[in-house]
């Protein structure tokens, strides 16, 4: 019964990080050295590896804020004393 979970296990960790290094591979938010050093890390870590990079791509897909109006941001002034 624990070698089904082991295998259960290990072919879980096997497709993840299948999943994820094709997702690297794919991704326009990375150049490639980025991309190989992200494989790397995928299959020297598996599991941990390859959770934290799927949850940064995931996160990297959000749609971003829009552009805030000329004038306004860093450089706004707080009060008319300065």
């Amino acid at each position: 019964m624990v070698d089904n979970y082991l295998e259960i296990a290990l072919i879980f960790a096997l497709a993840l990080n299948i999943i994820v290094t094709l997702m690297v591979a794919k991704s326009d938010s990375f150049d490639k050295a980025q991309k190989v050093a992200q494989i790397v890390i995928i299959w020297a870590v598996p599991v941990v590896a390859s959770i934290g990079i799927l949850i940064f791509i995931l996160s990297d897909r959000d749609p971003k804020l829009p552009a805030s109006p000329s004038g306004a941001g860093v450089n706004e002034k707080v009060s008319q004393l300065e």
